[in-house]
């Protein structure tokens, strides 16, 4: 016999009005700018060897402890579990040894071995189940999503009812989902619809980065693909592998970090600087400007001048035509900045 259902309920727009809800927390990302929430929806893909396992286990431990992220606050501890297939448990103990003098052993951090699981039945999403009850998991990780299909990526119908199986499990667990992908081959654009199979995966997720154009000097480009909880798109940053503990660090060169650090080193919101050399005819302190010293640290001055004019659109720097740029020197185009942000 089958269970009555509960009577649906539906709310005029003024009853809707009057409904009270809790703020959506933030559990990566500032109060006002959310990147990832509970019970939010991630994904994070790229080629190969653009390091997103190192990304992905970073990520867990931050979460896991409660600590910042690439620069972005985590607000609370967060109980993780991370299914990862993408290496055999000796190879990954060795990560994860490696990882050890930076975060520690969080016991709220859970690893199960995947490589011999998928989800093949209701049966397997039953027994992931049991595993987040188990462990009071309020994120999933899942690394890569590719090993852990018994389905066809590209078969429209067959992803769909995973994704909506995976969903129906995290509904009951109220957890949220993060998952490991990859670009469709001979992507470069870095465009969430770019992501391999399914092409229902990027409207799914709350959250899309993409890793890709690894430099000579070994940083990765980070980009953020869809952000739908966040107040403001993250600017695109440059990450910098730290071999010796095997940790993504956001890199000296990246133009936004590298232009936040010149303005406040250099006296900070109080202080006034030079985008190019102050001239001397001025009567201001003789000094390497911000460009020259971006172009001396390898940032190009295309990169400076788009990363300049992308924090002043979001208030970030305020810049300033000086009155005193009719004085005779050669480039008139003198500006001040200050630095307005966090």
């Amino acid at each position: 016999m089958k269970e009555e259902s509960a009577p649906l309920k539906a709310y005029s727009v003024g009853e809707y009005l009057e409904r009270d809800f809790p703020d959506v927390e933030s559990l990566w990302g500032s109060k006002k700018s959310a990147l990832l929430t509970p019970e939010g929806r991630f994904v994070l893909y790229g080629a190969p060897a653009t390091r997103k396992s190192f990304f992905v286990m970073q990520m867990c431990y931050s979460l896991s402890l409660g600590r910042d992220f690439l620069g972005y606050p985590v607000s609370r501890p967060t109980n993780v579990l991370y299914l990862q297939a993408e290496l055999v448990p000796p190879m990954f103990k060795k990560r994860l040894e490696l990882m050890q003098g930076e975060f520690g052993k969080p016991p709220n951090f859970v690893i199960y071995d995947s490589k011999s699981f998928n989800f093949g039945s209701y049966n397997d999403f039953e027994l992931v189940e049991q595993l987040i009850r188990d462990y009071k998991s309020e994120f999933l990780f899942i690394d890569p999503l590719s090993q852990h299909l018994s389905c066809d990526e590209n078969d429209n119908a067959q992803m769909r009812e995973f994704f909506q199986e995976l969903d129906l499990m995290a509904a009951r667990t109220n957890c949220g989902l993060g998952i490991v992908h990859h670009p469709r081959k001979g992507d470069t654009t870095g465009a969430g619809s770019d992501i391999r199979g399914w092409s229902g995966i990027e409207g799914w997720a709350s959250l899309v980065v993409k890793l890709t154009n690894i430099r000579a000097n070994g940083s990765t480009e980070l980009r953020w693909d869809k952000t739908r909880d966040a107040a403001e798109e993250p600017m695109t940053s440059w990450l910098q592998f730290d071999k010796e503990c095997g940790i993504l660090r956001v890199s000296t060169d990246d133009p936004t970090t590298f232009i936040r650090q010149y303005i406040l080193e250099m006296g900070g919101d109080s202080k006034i600087w030079w985008l190019d050399k102050t001239p001397d005819k001025l009567g201001l302190p003789i000094g390497i400007g911000l460009k020259p010293a971006g172009v001396k640290a390898g940032i190009s001055l295309p990169a400076i001048d788009k990363t300049l004019d992308k924090l002043e659109h979001k208030g970030h720097i305020m810049r300033e035509q000086s009155s005193q740029a009719t004085v005779g020197i050669s480039d008139r185009r003198y500006h001040i900045v200050k630095w307005n942000g966090d």
